[in-house]
């Protein structure tokens, strides 16, 4: 018997045996001689095949406006419908639920059919799940386009930059000329705080869609959260040139003015994108973080007179007056935001109001 045979035929009467056999140091050392040490990457086994697995660098340190607004204001992404794939603005309705989960168990091989389900998956909210079935979908078909669009977006949706932005630049590979592939890479790099490199890849979008409104959108929301509000108003301003119905863009614009402290134009723009009572609570909202009380009073009482049941409004409105020593008034509009709360379930904390997206 050669040795490895040897050494391995010991290690398994080792294995067996060892508690009665009293193994030696030089014999197990003898056997770690054959053990093949690990790559320095890892890899991953699934389904589609073996994956690398990408260690995950931390994250740059968002600037103080992006911690602080960064769930008020939103980029848009989109998947435009121009390759022949239903867009993911369009909503599975139930009954094609069913019939995807069945054509999975059918054809289970078809990248279409893949995608579809991870379509329906990330509908859901189930992101895992989604990343799973756009890897299959691209494992079965390496240039399905869309498919490593929708797959760079989950993995985003994830947190997992580094591999949304390797699956998006495949997109790009494949499909040049695809202007959403480069939307959700500008979005990839705002969220990980590099700014230049997601401009540098919205103006590549531009490029070829000079009349989508939404990419001056998402580059005027760039602009704002590294706090050049001038240029993001520039942006928006075009976006709502191209498209004067935008409602998000009439909403991150008055953000935009707010942080300028020009209220007149802000209440415009939020009239516009949420109607006149949620527009007078959102100024009043930012006045008062702003500390100007008696002027944040005045927008909130008017807010609640357009809106008397509106939680937010009669949340400011009471930490408003609470911040002015008028307690008595402030216990009556509890009494009253208690009563909206049990009409509005789930409860809804005071904030500022957002476009529907």
């Amino acid at each position: 018997m050669n040795k490895p045979r040897k050494v391995i035929a010991i290690g398994l009467l080792i294995l067996l045996f060892g508690p009665t056999m009293g193994c030696s140091r030089r014999l197990l050392s003898g056997i770690r001689k054959y053990v093949v040490k690990p790559a320095a990457y890892s890899v991953k086994s699934t389904v589609a095949g073996v994956r690398t697995v990408f260690r995950r660098p931390g994250r740059p340190s968002p600037n103080r406006l992006a911690k602080r607004m960064s769930k008020e204001v939103k980029p848009i992404v989109m998947i435009e419908d121009s390759a022949g794939y239903r867009s993911h603005d369009e909503r599975i309705a139930p009954d094609e639920a069913a019939h995807y989960r069945e054509l999975a168990i059918v054809k289970p091989y078809d990248p279409v059919v893949r995608y579809n389900m991870g379509r329906l998956y990330l509908q859901q909210g189930l992101l895992e799940e989604a990343s799973y079935e756009f890897d299959m979908a691209t494992s079965l078909d390496p240039r399905f386009t869309y498919g490593f669009v929708l797959l760079g977006r989950t993995l985003r949706m994830r947190g997992l930059y580094d591999l949304a932005i390797a699956k998006l630049r495949r997109a790009i590979q494949l499909q040049p000329d695809l202007p959403v592939a480069y939307i959700e890479l500008g979005v990839c790099w705002d969220e990980r705080g590099h700014h230049d490199k997601a401009r540098e890849a919205y103006f590549k979008a531009l490029a070829l869609a000079p009349n989508d409104s939404r990419i001056y959108n998402n580059i005027g929301y760039s602009y704002f959260l590294e706090e050049e509000y001038k240029n993001a108003i520039k942006y928006y301003k075009k976006a709502l040139q191209l498209d004067p119905d935008d409602l998000r863009a009439h909403d991150n614009i008055a953000l935009a003015y707010a942080m300028r402290e020009k209220w007149d134009k802000a209440l415009i723009h939020f009239t516009r994108a949420l109607g006149e009572a949620a527009a007078q609570n959102n100024v009043g909202h930012l006045l008062l973080r702003a500390g100007r009380i008696d002027e944040a009073l005045a927008h909130l009482e008017r807010a609640v007179h357009l809106d008397p049941t509106s939680v937010p409004a009669l949340g400011n409105l009471e930490s408003a007056l609470r911040l002015k020593g008028r307690i008595d008034e402030a216990e009556k509009i509890h009494t009253r935001l208690l009563e909206a709360e049990r009409l509005h379930r789930p409860v809804v904390t005071t904030s500022l109001e957002s476009a529907s997206r």
